[in-house]
């Protein structure tokens, strides 16, 4: 009767060390989105950064529509759940100023930089569905928007780096052709709201009203788990 107790935490110890399995995976991506945008980066109007007249410039609001973006992603998997980090950049055509004599269409630069979180159904399985929530920060630079002057009068013009965050829900087709390679095919919408803008003479400059942009994003990328 008195070995009882050695029994008993014996079991106890046991029963503690199975606890729920863990499965670990990492992985690496290469996809395209294509992306569908509205909002109020639709072309027309300006803003100003400053409020003084010597150092006042005007921002043209650029028209920011569909374009392509490539993107690499790394990620973890730990069971049903998935962690990833992505980036991806490209140089879509805007227009801005239009109705107006400075009315012109150059490519931009924007690149956007996301971490998600998608809880995998249908685990483990070679087919799996998936829902998830990212929140992004992106970089829009517009060449020759702005519209400045030097200090004697001139006319000076250069560019306007815009810059936004926000979060895009997720939903993910998922499937793994092999043990090590795969696919997925994603819809996506992402609101970003541009609540700030850089320009030569007047640096970062928090805008009174954000500029609100809604993406609509088809995206299919091909990885390799490990």
């Amino acid at each position: 009767m008195k070995k009882m107790p050695l029994w008993v935490l014996a079991l106890a110890s046991l029963s503690f060390a199975s606890g729920p399995h863990i499965v670990r995976s990492h992985y690496i991506a290469l996809g395209l989105d294509a992306s569908f945008t509205q909002g109020d980066m639709d072309g027309k109007g300006y803003v100003e950064t400053n409020d003084d007249e010597d150092a006042k410039e005007r921002v043209y609001i650029p028209n920011l529509s569909t374009f392509l973006i490539p993107n690499i992603e790394i990620g973890a998997n730990i069971n049903q759940h998935t962690i990833a980090v992505s980036f991806g950049m490209w140089k879509p055509s805007v227009g801005y100023a239009e109705d107006t004599t400075f009315a012109t269409e150059k490519d931009a630069n924007y690149w956007r930089a996301s971490v998600e979180y998608r809880y995998n159904f249908f685990w483990p399985e070679r087919f799996q569905l998936a829902l998830g929530l990212a929140y992004s920060f992106a970089r829009l630079e517009v060449k020759g928007s702005v519209i400045g002057h030097d200090p004697y009068g001139n006319e000076e013009i250069g560019n306007a780096i815009h810059s936004g965050n926000g979060i895009a829900p997720s939903f993910t087709i998922h499937y793994l052709v092999t043990d090590n390679i795969g696919v997925d095919l994603a819809l996506r919408y992402r609101l970003l709201s541009f609540g700030s803008v850089s320009t030569p003479d007047n640096g970062f400059c928090s805008l009174d009203k954000s500029l609100y942009q809604h993406f609509g994003e088809l995206g299919m990328k091909l990885f390799y788990q490990f």
